[in-house]
């Protein structure tokens, strides 16, 4: 890209109305959503749901969006852009789902969000698609990114100031006329703000694997959107396995110990082709399993560009995919422990 971009965006945050009857009802940015906001359990991913709170937003902007009880949410703007030194949410902020300093105690976290977004500017498909423009944080474009099967445009960038940082990714869909963006922001301070030894680097591959947990159940409530059809098995072939996670103590004792085996891991990743660029992003379930599908090749399979130097994930040597079957892989994430 032509552009040079500083660490990353700010933690872009979600408003809009979120009664029962779908009025909007503003709340303080300290709580999370109670009354307003159901409480019920979804299928989506794999019942990983089951228990967070629902936010449909008013007809108008046609979307639904789910978060764990973590997870603060508000619908006035003014109320989270104090939340970090870089500012928490945008304008065009729609829904504002985030975490607040106090989550990660004793780390450089200084927050993170989901954000639902609509730039009233961006109303042709062209301009939502474009993203290398000076008022864009996230100008780097990467691979599409499909969710409930409908087909999303991806970038990620950020920006630096005073020795406080944020990155983010985001997902645009040009839907009914409108440009629809789900942005993952994570902001964090320089431990150098600190006294000596007073805090440590917070996990921050933890924080987007949650942040990509919410932004996965978003979905279209109305209309015909830039959909993928979901994918069939009939025809097709791919990826299917496990992501594990090790090592998880630092020494190796003989015989094993059962606590130090490797763990299954929920993780973002990404399918990569020979030359070791990315066609697919996905997500593992809370089991570590994933099924993707790709047409016939040879692929690797990797930790996505936002991910932290640790762990890091790798299938290895690369996957070979026959048409109308499927590969069954491991894929091993690197803890750093030794």
């Amino acid at each position: 890209m032509k552009k040079v971009f500083a660490l990353a965006a700010a933690v872009l945050l979600l408003a809009a109305g979120c009664s029962k009857q779908q009025q909007p009802n503003n709340q303080n940015s300290s709580q999370q959503a109670t009354s307003s906001i159901s409480n019920e359990a979804s299928s989506t991913p794999a019942g990983q749901t089951a228990g967070w709170n629902s936010y449909a937003s008013p007809a108008e902007y046609g979307f639904a969006i789910k978060y764990p009880p973590e997870f603060g949410f508000n619908t006035d703007i003014n109320q989270v852009r104090s939340l970090t030194y870089i500012p928490v949410c945008g304008d065009n902020t729609k829904a504002c789902i985030f975490l607040t300093h106090d989550k990660y105690p004793g780390t450089n976290f200084d927050g993170a969000g989901v954000s639902v977004n609509l730039d009233p500017a961006l109303n042709t498909e062209v301009k939502c698609y474009k993203f290398d423009v000076p008022t864009n944080e996230a100008q780097n474009q990467i691979t599409d990114v499909i969710i409930n099967a409908v087909d999303f445009k991806s970038a990620i960038g950020g920006q630096g100031a005073a020795g406080h940082f944020d990155k983010t990714q985001i997902y645009r869909n040009f839907h009914n006329g409108m440009c629809y963006e789900i942005a993952q922001t994570v902001v964090s301070s320089s431990i150098g703000n600190y006294p000596p030894g007073t805090v440590k680097q917070f996990d921050e591959n933890a924080v987007w694997q949650k942040l990509q947990g919410v932004a996965e159940t978003f979905e279209f409530t109305g209309g015909n959107a830039s959909a993928n059809p979901p994918e069939s098995d009939s025809g097709t072939g791919g990826i299917i396995g496990i992501a594990m996670l090790g090592p998880t103590c630092p020494v190796v004792k003989n015989p094993p110990d059962p606590q130090c085996a490797d763990k299954p891991y929920r993780v973002s990743l990404v399918v990569q082709n020979l030359d070791r660029n990315g066609i697919k992003n996905f997500m593992t379930d809370a089991e570590g399993k994933f099924k993707v599908n790709v047409p016939a090749g040879q692929y690797y399979i990797a930790s996505t560009d936002l991910a932290a130097a640790y762990p890091r994930c790798s299938s290895g040597g690369p996957v070979i995919v026959k048409s109308g079957s499927y590969t069954n892989v491991t894929v091993s994430c690197d803890t750093g422990i030794r």
